[in-house]
């Protein structure tokens, strides 16, 4: 009697630690914080140990079976949690190096506005041609920073709509005008200073666009990469439960 109430005792244990698991994975996934993440490890290593303990009291190859079922599924839990893990990392890098490179963006198209306008301010006096070419360069610029305030946003909505296409074609029909635009810039522009700065702003959007996709692939692998830890955290549930189903047979096999 004492050997079949230690055995369910164990089970219940393996159960409840199960459940647990799944509850730190799910505010590692709302939290992304590295103390929820460490006690999903713990508590996988904790039933896979302790499956392994009871696999080697059952005496029934049939209660073996269902002991080994537990630990297959628990090692797959965690092969399944890792892997989320690490897509999850690799998004999260992907998302700061786009907007890092955003943010680099804005300030690069800021600083020819600003440029433009200042000569715009000292050329007054000078004749009708000339000002209207400033005129353009500054409101090329100020395009330059709108259209890319439109890709923002709509990169925000592909983020919230999780991955929904239309948002990146949004910003990717963006990215194409400012690519346009800061090519023909290119070619209007006569100092050395305002081509250098228009070429940084190329290589800039090119970058963001680089980022913005491999966070959109990193995103679309993460919710795979969920769904498949999702499927095999239910199936260590189940291996449990058939586990603890076994413990409770009225012999002490």
């Amino acid at each position: 009697v004492n050997d079949k109430r230690e055995k369910a005792d164990d089970a219940n244990r393996i159960i409840k630690w199960a459940f647990d698991a799944r509850t730190e994975e799910k505010n590692y996934i709302i939290r992304a914080d590295n103390a929820h993440r460490l006690n999903v490890e713990r508590l996988i290593t904790n039933i896979h140990q302790l499956g392994g303990d009871l696999k080697s009291r059952f005496r029934d190859t049939g209660n073996q079976e269902k002991a080994d079922r537990v630990l297959t599924a628990s090692e797959g839990y965690r092969n399944g949690f890792h892997s989320f893990v690490r897509i999850r990392t690799e998004r999260d890098s992907a998302e700061r190096k786009m907007v890092e490179s955003a943010r680099e963006l804005e300030m690069l198209a800021a600083d020819i506005r600003r440029d433009q306008k200042a000569e715009l301010m000292a050329v007054t006096t000078e004749n009708g041609r000339f000002m209207d070419d400033r005129i353009a360069k500054a409101d090329d610029a100020n395009r330059l920073i709108k259209w890319f305030l439109d890709a923002r946003r709509s990169e925000k909505n592909f983020i919230l709509g999780k991955g929904e296409s239309e948002w990146m074609d949004a910003v990717d029909e963006r990215i194409t005008a400012i690519l346009d635009l800061s090519k023909t810039m290119l070619s209007n522009f006569k100092n050395d200073k305002n081509q250098n700065q228009i070429r940084a702003v190329i290589q800039a959007v090119k970058d963001y666009s680089e980022g913005f996709h491999k966070f959109a692939r990193l995103m679309k692998d993460q919710d795979a990469a969920e769904a498949q830890m999702v499927a095999l955290a239910r199936a260590a549930q189940e291996a449990v439960r058939l586990a603890r189903a076994a413990c409770e047979m009225t012999d002490h096999r």
